[in-house]
């Protein structure tokens, strides 16, 4: 006999799946990325300035309009996969990136 609730029970309990609102939560680092005086700069959530660990991140900002600030997790892909969080730790420790 399993332990495992039927989908009666699940939907009697939390109701229809279709009701459901769902997103996928993946490890990343909270940031923001803030653009100022045409630069821009990615701060982690303690305070630390680490824009010179993730240049694509300032790359791609480029585009956004001076005093835009974006609070968020920043995520590593590769190939359109989600990369563990400890490539992001990596970074972290890292005093300069190569271009690999």
């Amino acid at each position: 006999m399993s332990s495992e609730p039927t989908s009666q029970q699940l939907q009697r309990r939390f109701g229809s799946v279709l009701d459901w609102i769902v997103e996928w939560q993946v490890a990343g680092i909270r940031a923001q990325i803030i653009r100022r005086g045409a630069r821009t700069f990615v701060w982690t959530i303690d305070g630390e300035l680490v824009t010179d660990r993730f240049p694509e991140v300032v790359n791609a900002a480029e585009f956004l309009p001076d005093g835009t600030a974006l609070d968020g997790n920043l995520i590593a892909r590769k190939s359109g996969l989600v990369l563990p969080l400890s490539e992001l730790q990596k970074r972290l420790s890292r005093k300069s990136v190569s271009r690999k």
